[in-house]
């Protein structure tokens, strides 16, 4: 005889049906919604036909930060970012080509007033300007090296121009006082600034030659640092190269830097590169670590105080033709080895939070890959953040990699670091003197 299905027994198989028919629906993952849309933080004007974003605005409590463009491929197009502080300006433009080499780039005061200008010729460094209301400097370069720098001060006439020929070795300063030849001498070229020399510390220009021989002495250091990477502010980009072994020493930049907050970018090569790429993040923070290694720094070898006492004989009643002459301080000290940054950085972050919280741990994972060679991304994690643009870049102070290298494997990195550490040391930092 059969059995008969009673009352309860069909309700409690119809339920496990149902449950299990929702069960197999739930393991069916929704597919991840990777639309950029705009929200309080970033306005998106117009997208690309891959979804990134072509044009948009970035915002602090209603208040546009930057304005911005990418090119398809998410390199940068160009950028106007804004100061809210002391009151709200133009603080600096940007221009990048389409494979993503520097163009040109302006910085405004918090007056509003154009005080620093950069242009460049195929990705390298054609002129540099800074444009200050006591005085104007420019430095002109072909295929990227120094050809020469012009010092101006308010009187027209008054000027200071170092010609450089590195074909003689040697330099040439000349001095001019209203509009006359003041003073003209040829100097060692070595490449423009020496232990001794006299330059001006803002704009880094060298002028005289103070001491009364060219003897340096060399002093071996050997010392070396290292900055494990985490997520940084934009900010945090001069925190890392201008440290007591940058290019430069900024305390003297006193007052300077509230009124110019990006003035280091002038004699701080490696920081300008860096910062220009991205003037601006969308997500307020990138992936940053380096470090540094010191092979030696060289001094002169004659009293900085004795070399200011014989200086006060020079014009020392005339302060314009002084300084025209002799600058703002001396170069103490040279130090030379290898600076390098490696930075991570992540455009066209979905809308979704979850996703982009999920895409930003990713990020990290792979930057430690990179630098570990450990603990490579699955195919799937991979795949979610090839839909983000995420670059991983190599900067150093060594020449081939000043303008960066993209990074895409643990054993691109190593190759390139063995390279650093055996390439000849370069100049990292120049320590001043001021009078």
């Amino acid at each position: 005889m059969k059995k008969i299905l009673t009352y309860p027994l069909l309700i409690i198989l119809i339920s496990t049906c149902i449950f299990s028919l929702s069960g197999c629906k739930d393991d069916e993952s929704p597919t991840p919604d990777y639309s950029i849309v705009s929200d309080d933080i970033i306005e998106v004007i117009s997208l690309h036909d891959n979804g990134w974003i072509k044009e948009g605005k970035k915002k602090v409590l209603d208040e546009v930060t930057t304005e911005f463009e990418y090119y398809e491929n998410g390199y940068l197009k160009h950028a106007k970012t804004f100061s809210r502080y002391p009151a709200y300006h133009l603080e600096s433009e940007v221009y990048r080509s389409s494979n993503n080499l520097p163009v040109s780039s302006k910085y405004y005061s918090s007056e509003g007033k154009l005080y620093m200008e950069f242009e460049y010729t195929n990705g390298s460094l054609a002129s540099k300007k800074l444009l200050l209301p006591e005085s104007s400097t420019e430095y002109i370069y072909q295929n990227g090296n120094i050809q020469s720098i012009t010092y101006t001060s308010s009187e027209a006439n008054n000027q200071s121009i170092t010609t450089f020929k590195a074909s003689e070795n040697t330099r040439n300063l000349q001095v001019k006082f209203d509009g006359d030849i003041m003073y003209e001498a040829d100097y060692p070229y070595y490449k423009g600034k020496s232990p001794g020399t006299a330059a001006n510390i803002l704009s880094g220009m060298p002028l005289a030659i103070t001491t009364q021989s060219n003897e340096t002495s060399s002093i071996r250091v050997n010392t070396s640092s290292v900055q494990s990477a985490t997520w940084k502010s934009l900010n945090e980009i001069q925190k890392l190269i201008d440290d007591k072994h940058s290019t430069n020493d900024y305390g003297t930049y006193g007052a300077y830097k509230q009124k110019y907050p990006h003035i280091s970018l002038f004699t701080t090569d490696l920081q300008r590169t860096i910062q220009e790429e991205h003037p601006f993040l969308e997500i307020d923070q990138m992936l940053m670590g380096g470090g540094y290694f010191i092979k030696n720094y060289e001094s002169t070898t004659e009293s900085i105080w004795i070399i200011r006492d014989s200086l006060r004989t020079a014009y020392g009643d005339d302060a314009k033709k002084f300084e025209l002459l002799y600058g703002t301080g001396i170069i103490s000290r040279v130090y030379y080895g290898i600076q390098y940054a490696l930075v991570g950085t992540i455009r066209n972050m979905p809308s979704d939070p979850t996703l982009a919280s999920d895409i930003k741990n990713l990020a990290y994972n792979q930057y430690s890959y990179l630098t570990t060679g450990r603990n490579a991304l699955t195919d799937g994690e991979q795949a979610k953040l090839d839909k983000v643009w995420l670059e991983f870049k190599l900067f150093s102070t060594e020449g081939k990699y000043n303008a960066g290298i993209v990074i895409t494997s643990p054993e691109q990195l190593d190759k390139l670091f063995d390279e650093l550490n055996n390439a000849n040391p370069s100049v990292i930092h120049y320590s001043y003197e001021a009078y």
